[in-house]
């Protein structure tokens, strides 16, 4: 199996960990803003690959997604 990219880690409402509405305003005003981290619903993503011992293939890949109850950003 190849895999180029797994998921993010951090607040899942969020533009790569950054507060949505203050990356638009951003984006749509030319306005530089200080990012603050964005969302109280961190999570954690990835992939789980079983692989062949024998032959070094994928054998089975499951998606690993859970949101991580007691922190806030």
């Amino acid at each position: 199996g190849y895999q180029t990219d797994i998921g993010m880690t951090g607040p899942y409402s969020s533009v790569i960990g950054v507060d949505k509405k203050q990356v638009i305003e951003r984006f749509l005003k030319g306005v530089n803003v200080r990012f603050q981290a964005g969302g109280d619903d961190p999570c954690i993503e990835g992939i789980f690959a079983e692989i062949n011992d024998e032959n070094g293939k994928t054998v089975r890949v499951e998606r690993i997604h859970r949101f991580i109850e007691g922190i806030s950003s």
